[in-house]
């Protein structure tokens, strides 16, 4: 009866490539028995451990490979020096290990895994920054030339309001960014505006668009 005998483990984890949703783990040295199995977790450490003479199927897409035990994924098995995963969620830190392995197949003769320590690391994804979410335009205090207009940023989409107001003109369907601005500059969060508007044309239909500025751009109601 012939066997394989334990490899020694893999070595060198590091990160490349990260973005909001994939990233490529890197590994140097995949062991005297030139294969790994690379298992990834979101937000914990990996708490599984391959069994020997059992092959697991691989899928570089996050949660799409065999799961080990609960939200332990395989994203590759075989021979190489890396493996870019995707399908991930935005600012959140995915824990992997990777087990050398030797041989293949079934049984005592199959694949036997280096089961000790494995090599770990973890890496967190990119957050994502959006244009703010601006709705509900507001008007109040109308006077003969003068008024109080504003809006709602109900969400900032992961990055703070610099800049928000109104913008207003006497046509109808103006484009974004056009026409007579009243604005104030600073630091937000969400909820709603207003700003005290002057020197409206008297007696004219106003029409106007309330605005929001973050570090990803700028949205118009």
């Amino acid at each position: 009866t012939a066997f394989q005998t334990e490899p020694t483990q893999a070595s060198g984890i590091s990160f490349s490539g990260i973005g909001a949703n994939q990233m490529q783990i890197d590994w140097s040295d995949s062991g005297s028995g030139n294969n790994v199995i690379v298992i990834v977790k979101k937000d914990s450490a990996v708490d599984f451990v391959p069994v020997d003479g059992t092959t697991y199927p691989a899928n570089a897409s996050f949660g799409s490979g065999s799961e080990l035990g609960t939200g332990n994924y395989v994203v590759f098995q075989g021979v190489g020096s890396s493996v870019t995963i995707d399908t991930l969620l935005s600012d959140n830190t995915y824990p992997v290990a990777i087990y050398a392995y030797a041989g293949s197949g079934p049984g005592i003769a199959g694949i036997n895994y280096q089961q000790d320590v494995p090599e770990i690391g973890n890496e967190t994804t990119l957050l994502v920054i959006d244009p703010p979410t601006v709705d509900t335009p507001t008007q109040a205090n109308i006077q003969i030339t003068t008024a109080t207009l504003g809006g709602n940023v109900p969400a900032t989409n992961n990055a703070s309001i610099t800049e928000r107001g109104i913008y207003w003109s006497t046509n109808d369907g103006f484009a974004d960014g056009a026409g007579a601005k009243v604005s104030s500059t600073g630091t937000w969060g969400i909820g709603t505006f207003t700003e005290d508007v002057t020197l409206l044309n008297q007696s004219s239909l106003i029409y106007y668009k309330a605005f929001a500025v973050n570090s990803a751009g700028t949205t118009y109601t």
